[in-house]
């Protein structure tokens, strides 16, 4: 009895060109006819190689679905962050935030973007302390002045108070250089009485004082805001206004680039390839 001939190996580069041949028309009959090989062999390679090439494809697309998703990802939390970073608040936190900054830093652990907001912070602080070093000066100042004497205690007391409360808003919009409430235009009296006023500076009432006394505390006013500008505290606080400015507007420019390129170089853990 005859042994039966091994089967010929068929090599890559012949499955390549059946699939082109196939794909050009030709059946898998005429191919094993052409190419002196059996036809069920042929069918079955041509199986194979269309289901393997399908499942690459299919990886393909998946593979760079998750990818798009993985940059849509980041570059979502690096709008938030740039939100943040502009003191808008009520900007949500993702649950997966703190995952997406160590990935961030993964992809660009050089930028500057880290060492800017490590400055940010501390310079956030700063501006903290320097508004409470401020609200404590204009607070330990009223106390000292004396225009007020000629009112009675109780309307001077009232006065007192809502005057600190101005000048500490003041200070801190005069410090951003934004315009705050001005004597002519936001001081507003009601009637209270005969011959009284309630007396308002913005929001910010005043308490009830006669309608003699409103040129003396008009006038006080009008002094405690200029001797507000010269407080170093306030200057203190308008420099640090200043340098948090300066590193948000460079956050920004920095951020803006992976907004608007919808992509982060580099890898990270969390990248799909």
């Amino acid at each position: 009895m005859a042994k039966r001939g091994r089967k010929p190996v068929i090599k890559p580069h012949q499955i390549e060109d059946w699939l082109k041949r196939r794909q050009q028309g030709e059946s898998p009959p005429k191919i094993a006819e052409r190419d002196s090989v059996d036809v069920r062999t042929v069918r079955k390679h041509l199986r194979e190689a269309t289901e393997e090439k399908a499942a690459g494809e299919a990886r393909s697309i998946v593979l760079s679905r998750a990818l798009e998703n993985h940059y849509n990802d980041l570059c979502d939390y690096i709008s938030r962050l740039n939100m943040r970073i502009a003191g808008k608040k009520r900007v949500p936190k993702g649950p997966t935030d703190g995952h997406l900054e160590k990935a961030l830093r993964e992809h660009i652990p050089r930028s500057p973007i880290w060492r800017n907001l490590r400055r940010l912070d501390e310079t956030e602080d700063e501006v903290n302390q320097a508004e409470i070093a401020l609200q404590e000066r204009i607070e330990a100042e009223m106390n000292r002045y004396e225009e007020l004497k000629t009112l009675p205690p109780d309307a001077a007391a009232s006065v007192k108070e809502g005057a600190i409360k101005i000048l500490i808003f003041q200070g801190k919009k005069w410090a951003r250089d934004i315009s705050g409430y001005g004597i002519d235009s936001d001081l507003t009296t009601e009637p209270a009485g005969e011959g009284y006023v309630t007396l308002r500076y913005g929001p910010y009432s005043l308490g009830r004082v006669s309608t003699q006394q409103l040129e003396t505390v008009k006038d006080f006013l009008i002094a405690q805001e200029s001797h507000l500008v010269k407080y170093e505290e306030f200057n203190v606080l308008k420099d640090s206004w200043k340098r948090l400015a300066h590193i948000r507007k460079n956050l920004e420019d920095e951020l803006a680039v992976y907004i608007l390129k919808r992509v982060v170089p580099g890898h990270c853990r969390y990248c799909p390839f």
